[in-house]
């Protein structure tokens, strides 16, 4: 696993690598009850800006794919989102909007959502 950040004058850049590996699928039983354990790779990269009127734009990359005797199914998820911060960050309204490809379920169609959050610091 690897993770980084970047961040100059406004622009971030950040993300995340994870390998996991095993030589056999979990059995369910073993997975429901919480012993089992997932194998494959994981990416997420973000950028964005943050204007000088504390509203931030994003955009995110996210990529998940098991190993073939993995019960998991490949995921491809596309974000854009925006924050607005006021007084620092004691107060932060964000929304983001995705379309997730989950392939090989759904007919192969996308899933879409819409998030917005109010959060409050003290």
């Amino acid at each position: 696993m690897f993770d980084w950040i970047f961040k100059y004058e406004g622009f971030s850049f950040q993300g995340e690598f994870i390998q996991k590996q095993g030589d056999t699928r979990a059995e369910s039983n073993e997975i429901e009850s919480g012993y089992g354990f997932r194998t494959g790779s994981g990416f997420n990269a973000q950028v964005g800006y943050l204007f000088e009127n504390n509203i931030e734009i994003a955009g995110r990359y996210t990529s998940i794919s098991p190993d073939d005797y993995s019960s998991l199914k490949e995921v491809n998820e596309y974000t854009i989102g925006a924050s607005r911060y006021f007084q620092v960050h004691k107060l932060k309204v964000q929304t983001d909007f995705s379309i997730t490809d989950k392939k090989y379920i759904n007919n192969g169609e996308s899933a879409y959502r819409w998030r917005f959050q109010v959060e409050f610091g003290f």
